[in-house]
């Protein structure tokens, strides 16, 4: 039997993938790791991973695809082991001299660490499958495999995973050539001088060194933060978190390699340092003497970024954890902050925690879109808009044109969150669909009424005229595919932004886009395997995405 949709499936088939999920949904509930301390166990997930990031670096390499995988996968399933720690486990905390790792602590950790990161290809799955919008196939009475997408949807999968054709692909953010060395050897000397043993070290802050490493950061980030810095996320703004996330950094670079310069040293991770801990009123002074910024507003950021601040269960989002009662003391992974998206991040905290202030970014945010795109356009292509049309039609977001190819781009903005899981793509794509809709009412409009544009000065010729009329939507951070043959093609915002920033003829431009040769291509960028996850003697097989540079 081919794979069922739920709506359509028979009783049997929906009965057996219910069981699998009923069985896999309490198949955390005896995990040793509830035998310790909460505050230990917590500790020795966030271990865990930091030695299952190291281990990944050691055989792939350095900012390898694989590594961004691991991450993003351990990122999530630890977010929620500690989630099952904070629900179920009934022992006391311990002091923080006892985080400590032994054998058992390592097995028990890694149980509940990779338990966890399978439950996250459940919880992925199986609401979509309520949603009919997977189909399922029982494989056998305990595995349940859940079809594939077409290969259009998993190239824009992909893209939106950070794999890019070879010519799209970002370089990797350096400190620069003058200050990496300096950097390095500052930080070769704090551990090689510093005291402790194979398992742990400990050393002094360098703050002057903290302060020359957050300045550079803070540099660095005006290229990456795509929000200006005087917007409000409640008591502090764009400007003041990226202040105070480029100290994070520093500090998190520097730990980071120490303890990889440690492992060097002594031929083993210090795997009882790995986690950076600190009272919360030493990371309050601390990053506030590096930023410059008061200690409350410090103070009010690590707050938000604290886990459990949101249900969000992602240590990309939130990478403080709490490892005491009291809430005082926190623990924090390095290597999330260094691979994470800042700007994004605090935007999807801002929206759950104060959602009027981040109602107020999302309506501007079409607007910083179709400024970019006007600053960085080719100074030969006329660029209008908003243009508002009667009868309650949506507006008209940008108007492109190049007279000299005869050719009219009309185009539709959506910046949309990204999804992080399942559930919140299916509420992302109807957002963005309506946009196709929007298109659609704009382009019949438009039709019957050909000079409408030329009448107020936003083209140079009855519409019905030009050569090549284009109504494309362009979205950013989130699309789903849409066959461009049913009359409205999809052009990420970013390539749209290359095309008119590079090209010097539009219908060319166009043509080029209009191939999907921006999005990455399966066999050469990436390749597809049906991977299998298990929890609790229940298996799901399902779709993963590898990168293949």
């Amino acid at each position: 039997m081919p794979p069922q949709l739920k709506s359509q499936a028979p009783e049997d088939l929906v009965r057996a993938v219910q069981t699998i999920e009923d069985t896999a949904d309490v198949g955390h509930r005896n995990l040793g790791i509830f035998t310790y301390g909460r505050n230990l166990a917590r500790w020795a997930v966030l271990a865990r991973i930091i030695l299952q990031i190291e281990q990944t670096i050691l055989d792939k390499g350095y900012r390898s695809q694989t590594q961004n995988a691991v991450m993003l996968n351990v990122g999530r399933g630890g977010a929620q082991a500690l989630s099952w720690i904070n629900e179920l486990s009934t022992s006391d905390p311990v002091s923080g001299r006892e985080f400590v790792f032994d054998a058992p602590l390592f097995a028990a950790a890694s149980q509940a660490l990779w338990a966890a990161v399978s439950y996250e290809s459940f919880t992925s799955t199986f609401p979509l499958w309520h949603k009919n919008v997977v189909a399922a196939d029982l494989v056998s009475a305990n595995v349940v495999r859940f079809a594939g997408e077409d290969v259009d949807s998993r190239r824009v999968r992909a893209y939106l995973q950070g794999l890019k054709p070879a010519a799209d692909r970002e370089p990797q953010l350096e400190l620069g050539e003058a200050l990496e060395p300096a950097v390095k050897e500052k930080i070769g000397n704090i551990a090689s001088n510093a005291a402790g043993d194979r398992s742990s070290f400990t050393y002094g802050n360098p703050t002057r060194l903290y302060g020359q490493l957050s300045q550079r950061y803070l540099e660095l980030s005006q290229s990456l933060y795509r929000h200006e810095d005087f917007l409000l996320l409640g008591t502090y703004t764009v400007g003041q978190f990226r202040s105070f996330y480029s100290a994070l950094l520093a500090v998190c670079a520097v730990h980071e390699h120490a303890c990889f310069l440690r492992a060097q040293l002594t031929s083993q991770y210090p795997a009882n340092s790995g986690v950076m801990v600190r009272r919360l009123e030493r990371w309050v002074r601390l990053l506030g003497k590096i930023s410059d910024l008061p200690e409350q507003i410090v103070a009010d950021i690590v707050g938000d970024l604290v886990f459990g601040a949101t249900k969000t269960l992602d240590l990309y989002v939130h990478p403080f954890v709490t490892l005491a009662e009291d809430h005082k003391l926190l623990g924090i992974v390095p290597h999330f902050p260094l691979k994470s998206r800042p700007d994004e991040n605090i935007l999807r905290v801002c929206s759950l925690l104060r959602p009027a202030f981040f109602d107020a970014i999302t309506h501007a945010k079409e607007g910083r879109m179709r400024e970019e795109l006007k600053a960085g356009a080719y100074g030969g292509f006329k660029i209008r808009g908003p243009r508002t049309l009667p009868g309650g039609l949506p507006d008209i977001d940008l108007i492109v044109e190049d007279a000299p190819s005869s050719t009219v781009v009309l185009a539709e903005l959506k910046w949309l969150r990204k999804a992080i899981r399942s559930v919140e793509h299916i509420g992302q794509e109807a957002a963005f669909l309506r946009g196709i809709g929007q298109l659609e009412k704009i382009a019949e409009f438009l039709r019957q009424n050909p000079l409408f544009l030329l009448e107020r000065g936003d083209v140079s010729d009855d519409l019905s005229k030009f050569k090549n009329v284009y109504y494309v939507l362009v979205p950013r951070d989130y699309f789903v595919w849409v066959d461009p043959a049913n009359g409205i093609p999809v052009i990420e915002y970013d390539a749209f932004s290359r095309v008119l920033s590079r090209s010097t003829n539009l219908a060319a431009g166009m043509e080029e886009l209009l191939t999907f040769d921006w999005l990455p291509k399966e066999g050469s960028d990436f390749e597809i395997k049906y991977e299998t996850f298990s929890v609790n003697s229940v298996s799901v097989e399902t779709e993963v995405i590898y990168a293949k540079y």
